[in-house]
């Protein structure tokens, strides 16, 4: 099941209610009455860092998105949305902001390289694939020529 596009603000607050970081069901499906007053969200079992995701009318989205919407009445598919601790589940809206693009790869670059080591960048355009048996190994491999 995809990310849909993002029901309006009046659309959320007739579903949820919200309180502390978390939505709570006011309207749930029709076919789970035992929601009312639950939480709404769940973890995405691929990815658990991702933010969690709430799943309506066939459609999955971000709580955080939900969040954001519920307070500032629009986004846009394209905005992102990230939280100030870079903690995904604290979806207070204390915590939530809208970012640019650009400031979004700041941070994701910033995360992912905490040794501050740049990589030469003939190493990271070295790009091959290795066959062995009938395994695949696809990836970034040293070049043995430097």
């Amino acid at each position: 099941m995809e990310i849909g596009s993002y029901p309006t603000q009046h659309e959320i607050k007739d579903l949820w209610r919200y309180s502390d970081g978390y939505l709570y069901w006011v309207k749930p499906p029709h076919t789970k009455p035992q929601l009312v007053n639950r939480k709404a969200g769940c973890f995405d079992n691929l990815n658990p860092h991702k933010p969690l995701r709430v799943q309506t009318k066939g459609k999955l989205y971000y709580l955080n998105r939900l969040i954001w919407i519920y307070f500032n009445k629009t986004l846009l598919d394209t905005d992102i949305i990230s939280c100030i601790d870079k903690n995904p589940h604290n979806c207070k809206i204390e915590n939530l902001v809208k970012i640019t693009e650009e400031d979004y790869f700041k941070i994701l670059t910033s995360q992912r390289n905490l040794s501050g080591f740049k990589m030469p960048p003939q190493l990271l355009k070295t790009r091959f694939n290795l066959l062995s048996r009938e395994e695949f190994f696809k990836g970034i491999f040293k070049r043995m020529d430097r």
